[in-house]
């Protein structure tokens, strides 16, 4: 399985803490559902990972580092959530940059 699309579905649950089972995923879509709680530090176990798209959740606290250590990551969506952003101070460190931050709006495509 590469690409996971629950999209516009409804759920109202948290994100599991356990993303192992998910490590060959290359794109991962939940947008537009009420998934709440934090993002897992286990988001590091998506090694593969291209674009994340968790925008319009419900989401809340600070994105944790573990996703600077998706090196494949080219887009990652969290607007419309309540995610902090503090972790990205250093985001110079994986080579990426942040394209149109407008508030809660989080964009990150790789040069």
């Amino acid at each position: 399985l590469e690409t996971f699309d629950l999209s516009n579905n409804n759920i109202f649950q948290k994100i599991p803490e356990n993303l192992a089972p998910l490590s060959s995923l290359k794109d991962l879509f939940i947008s537009n559902n009420y998934f709440y709680g934090s993002i897992p530090n286990s988001i590091r176990s998506l090694v593969r990972m291209e674009r994340l798209h968790l925008d319009h959740n419900a989401l809340y606290g600070t994105i944790p580092d573990d996703i600077l250590s998706l090196v494949r990551l080219r887009e990652l969506k969290l607007s419309h959530t309540r995610q902090g952003r503090q972790c990205f101070h250093h985001l110079w460190e994986c080579s990426m940059i942040i394209k149109d931050y407008k508030g809660g709006d989080l964009c990150c495509y790789r040069n």
